[in-house]
């Protein structure tokens, strides 16, 4: 009895690990800055991203006109063809990087934010939404120091100087119950701390439970849970990338819908990329750990058989 009761709590110690593990990722991701940064970082140079920005940017520039104020149709393809070369401007530009990890940033606290508000009730869904009010902004800008140059004459003096602009973003998870179950997932990730607390606590009840010549086998157990949690991290395929993004071709802008498509496929590949990072970063040290774990468990038996047989 002694022996089932001291394996079972070391079965439970090693759930508790992955847990913490688990929920430390999770609530990293979803209240530090490190993560969104990695995601945002080469968003910017992504050849999907730069070509569903500008009609994306465009778009948030005319909803923004003045009330009643019509664009000339004489004007629409040479605003597409601004838009393209004022943001693609600014996309290279020094300045915007940090303006556009700000943004990204922004989006992530209230993205969470809108999580815990469904936890609470308050809401049903909780849709991811990129603000591109930086890079909007500064594109008006752009259209407006060149506006000779590009061809819109007396049209620029109209735009908007500060533009809010956003794209809701077509992402997994965003409906209602995928959103209840990620407001779980983050929510219950704060306690990450605590879990590994009560792991330690169920680790050193189990070897205390156990006979001394059951120590060994039962620590090894704890260990060899461990390794096959972090081999599990490393090779499962949690999900699945976008595939190939299409591109649109030269004079063959995406519409508005396509543009968020591929913002929005482009935006998962880099959230796929850096929790894959971020779970090898985690998984490898419990790996080394679990093995270590698994070692001692084997030396500690052979020295109790020793010293029982001397």
């Amino acid at each position: 009895m002694r022996t089932a009761v001291s394996t079972l709590l070391m079965i439970l110690a090693s759930v508790l690990v992955l847990g913490a593990v688990t929920g430390s990722l999770v609530d990293r991701m979803a209240h530090t800055e490190g993560p969104t940064r990695d995601i945002a970082a080469s968003l910017p140079h992504d050849d999907a991203v730069r070509a569903a920005l500008p009609p994306l940017v465009l778009h948030g520039i005319l909803d923004q006109l003045p009330e009643g104020m019509p664009v000339p149709v004489a004007l629409d393809g040479v605003l597409e063809r601004a838009s393209d070369t004022a943001v693609t401007a600014v996309l290279d530009s020094a300045g915007f990087q940090p303006a556009w990890i700000a943004s990204v940033e922004e989006s992530r606290r209230a993205y969470v934010d809108r999580l815990e508000d469904v936890r609470a009730g308050r809401v049903e869904t909780a849709p991811a939404v990129l603000e591109l009010g930086p890079l909007a902004t500064q594109g008006v800008t752009r259209l407006k120091d060149g506006a000779d140059a590009l061809g819109l004459g007396m049209f620029a003096g109209v735009l908007p100087a500060d533009v809010k602009a956003s794209v809701q973003l077509d992402l997994q998870g965003t409906d209602q119950a995928g959103s209840q179950r990620i407001a779980t997932v983050v929510w219950a990730a704060g306690f990450w701390g605590w879990a590994l607390v009560l792991a330690v606590v169920a680790a050193l009840a189990a070897l205390g439970c156990a006979r001394p010549r059951a120590r060994g086998p039962v620590l090894a157990v704890g260990g060899l849970l461990t390794c096959i949690w972090a081999i599990v991290l490393l090779t499962h395929p949690w999900s699945a990338g976008p595939g190939d993004l299409t591109v649109a071709q030269p004079g063959a802008g995406p519409s508005v819908s396509e543009a968020a498509q591929l913002l929005g496929d482009a935006v998962r590949a880099n959230v796929i990329r850096v929790v894959n990072d971020q779970l090898e970063s985690a998984a490898v040290p419990c790996l080394v750990g679990g093995g270590i774990v698994v070692v001692a468990g084997v030396v500690i038996r052979l020295i109790e058989d020793r010293r029982r047989n001397g």
